[in-house]
């Protein structure tokens, strides 16, 4: 399979759930990583990973992290989906700050 990457950039918080890049469509394998290098002591983030099922996105996968990480480059696995697929960020506490992601297909 080839690796192919689709999306890249940087996403600020802003304390609301939030979109990394855009949902996809396409039926792929989708995997990623987001650099949560900027997280620091007092700030805590959620990511979502989200599939459709029946007309909803219901999340399959949901981490959260507190505070600066030692190891933070933050990976997901590969997740297969044939309707939608969204990654989200959320910052729950501390200030907001911008993360680095990107998100590719198998």
């Amino acid at each position: 399979m080839a690796l192919t990457s689709i999306l890249n950039g940087t996403i600020t918080t802003d304390g609301t759930e939030q979109t990394v890049g855009s949902a996809q469509t396409t039926d792929a394998s989708y995997t990623g990583y987001i650099d949560l290098t900027n997280n620091a002591s007092g700030d805590t983030i959620v990511i979502r990973l989200k599939v459709r099922i029946n007309s909803s996105d219901i999340v399959v996968i949901k981490d959260t992290f507190s505070g600066a990480q030692t190891e933070p480059l933050y990976h997901f696995p590969p997740l297969p989906s044939t309707e939608n697929f969204v990654v989200t960020i959320e910052k729950t506490g501390g200030t907001n700050r911008a993360y680095d992601y990107r998100i590719m297909t198998l």
